[in-house]
């Protein structure tokens, strides 16, 4: 194996430049050349994931930032298998008070949404956030499906043993890693740009608000704020997966309530 090839296979920091090179010479002949697509897209083999990755690449309203951005936010989901990990798995004794609001203290809910992959459940939120989007402002709707897709990004152990570095940092609220998952890329594109221009570091600066939403999301977040509308969105999705599980699957559903019944 040739050592670029090798490079190519295993190091993060390398094919990050690769992308993040692509993306630039594209943008580049695409200013040079009208007739250059400029709705080319970045593929993933995952159906759910390409979804999600369309839905953000439609709202850019800048340039390879964020598309470096939001293609290192799929590629973490395929790679670290969002597809497999539940959408309530992991949750530490920091987070009762947030599984007892999700779930309105009814048990039914609790084993429903632990049915339901933490990939579906992202993919449920973009669509929650596209029902909602006539009533987003059009300045902050990329923002806010970007914050809807990453709100539970700190469920998934795997990438959170990634950017975590210590068991005992590891015990707090998924809010929270959700939060340190953005700062990682924050860092990660920081790192690969190096000496940022001033619109750089305007985007940069842009992470910060989804930070915030990201955190606040299971908060009472002041409203008209990003961490609200996100809010939202999170509970719009699981209602439709709840509406959804008893509707579809009302045998699955009869057996939940028995055993809920019987706890």
């Amino acid at each position: 194996m040739k050592k670029k090839d090798y490079l190519h296979l295993t190091s993060t920091a390398y094919n990050s430049y690769l992308v993040l090179e692509k993306i630039k010479e594209r943008i580049a002949l695409t200013v040079e050349n009208d007739s250059i697509n400029k709705k080319e897209r970045m593929s993933f083999s995952n159906e759910l994931v390409q979804y999600i990755y369309n839905s953000m690449y439609d709202r850019l309203t800048a340039g390879y930032f964020w598309e470096f951005f939001i293609y290192n936010i799929c590629k973490d989901m395929e790679e670290y298998r969002f597809s497999e990990c539940s959408s309530v798995s992991g949750y530490m004794i920091s987070d009762e008070k947030e599984i007892l609001e999700l779930v309105d203290n009814n048990k039914i809910k609790t084993e429903v949404y632990k049915s339901i992959s933490l990939l579906e459940h992202t993919f449920d939120a973009v669509r929650a956030f596209e029902r909602l989007e006539d009533r987003i402002s059009v300045e902050f709707r990329f923002l806010v499906v970007v914050s809807a897709v990453l709100h539970d990004f700190g469920k998934c152990e795997s990438l959170k043993n990634k950017i975590i570095n210590t068991k005992e940092e590891r015990m707090v609220k998924h809010s929270v890693s959700s939060m340190l998952y953005v700062k990682h890329l924050q860092d990660l594109i920081a790192k690969t740009i190096g000496d940022c221009s001033d619109m750089e570091k305007a985007q940069l600066d842009l992470v910060e608000k989804i930070k915030q939403a990201v955190y606040h999301h299971h908060s009472e977040a002041k409203p008209k704020t990003i961490g609200n509308v996100v809010k939202k969105i999170d509970q719009s999705a699981r209602e439709f997966e709840f509406e959804n599980f008893r509707d579809s699957a009302p045998q699955e559903y009869t057996k939940y309530m028995e055993q809920c019944n019987d706890k």
